[in-house]
């Protein structure tokens, strides 16, 4: 759990100073509360597991990130078997 825990604090930390944004499990929310970090709740497609995308908050969402969000909802169904 440690490993879990430091994964998420850099990704966090990482997200916050403006370096792309980070995909995690519900469980890993508690983390973001630490950093200046916008949460939202992935829920389309629904899958067992919630997931969130971290993003610095007051960033605006590049093309390129809309492009992942869409690939990643598209691939969500099939990993969540």
């Amino acid at each position: 759990m440690q490993r879990l825990q430091s994964g998420c604090a850099c990704s966090n930390s990482m997200v916050e100073a403006g370096f792309g944004t980070a995909v995690m499990p519900t469980f890993a929310l508690a983390a973001c509360r630490r950093h200046r970090v916008r949460t939202d709740v992935l829920v389309k497609p629904k899958v067992g597991l919630d997931f969130y995308r971290i993003a610095k908050r007051g960033a605006q969402e590049a093309e390129a990130m809309q492009a992942f969000v869409a690939t990643l909802e598209k691939a969500l169904p099939a990993l969540s078997r």
